[in-house]
């Protein structure tokens, strides 16, 4: 990355939210701003290159579903993907994306029901660069988080086990709590992602591309405080 670019890595909804706002004004105005309005906002920039900084995977828990099992899943993405499936013991689920399988996998994720001895499962090399646009293909494909959503749950899970009803979608970074979450109620199934690289991260900035939503979780978080801001009405 050249010296003088930056990424926004977190908090792009306050950016664009602030520039809307200022955008907003002066279109009522006719370019001016309130007495007390400033083109400022706080930020915090970090180098890329920081041993410290890390990116924790942000998993998913899909609620709506009518019924589920692996067996019906395997066979309605095995067009797309190779699926396995791993029995693994409760502790070692959160670590499950991460297994050691036969196949080498570019792309590998894990989904449960709740059950860790039945449930986990391998996705190998999905054979679905067509469905991104030809300048962030390479990027994007790259992503087990955009695989997951432009693939597993928009073509497979959502059409194949959701039926009219739309999936519905929980968030955590808490690999640990995963399992608990997975309650049959709210949730009937969970998919395990590992970390979006931050490399990656730099490579769709540089193609005008944004990351898609909940991918990554950065840690360690700053030190958050409340600030008042007075604005024009």
């Amino acid at each position: 990355m050249a010296a003088n670019q930056s990424n926004i890595a977190d908090g792009h909804h306050r950016y664009t939210t602030a520039l809307t706002y200022m955008q907003n004004w002066k279109s009522k105005t006719g370019g001016a701003l309130p007495p007390n309005h400033r083109q400022l906002r706080m930020f915090a920039l970090i180098g890329m290159q920081d041993d410290g900084l890390l990116i924790l995977p942000t998993h998913r828990l899909i609620g709506n579903i009518e019924s589920f099992n692996i067996e019906a899943f395997s066979s309605a993405a095995e067009k797309v993907f190779d699926v396995t499936g791993v029995a693994v013991a409760p502790r070692a689920l959160p670590h499950t994306s991460t297994i050691n399988s036969p196949k080498p996998a570019a792309h590998r994720l894990a989904c449960t029901m709740g059950d860790p001895n039945a449930v986990s499962v391998d996705l190998q090399e999905p054979r679905c660069a067509k469905g991104f646009g030809a300048e962030s293909e390479r990027s994007l494909t790259r992503l087990d988080v955009a695989i997951l959503q432009r693939y597993l749950l928009d073509e497979i899970i959502q059409p194949n086990f959701a039926g009219t009803k739309e999936l519905t979608k929980r968030y955590t970074a808490e690999s640990e709590q995963v399992v608990p979450m997975t309650d049959g109620a709210k949730s009937q199934i969970a998919l395990l992602l590992k970390s979006t690289p931050l490399n990656a991260l730099e490579q769709l900035g540089h193609h005008n591309e944004v990351m898609p939503q909940k991918s990554t979780y950065f840690f360690p978080k700053l030190a958050t405080g409340m600030v008042m801001d007075p604005v024009g009405v």
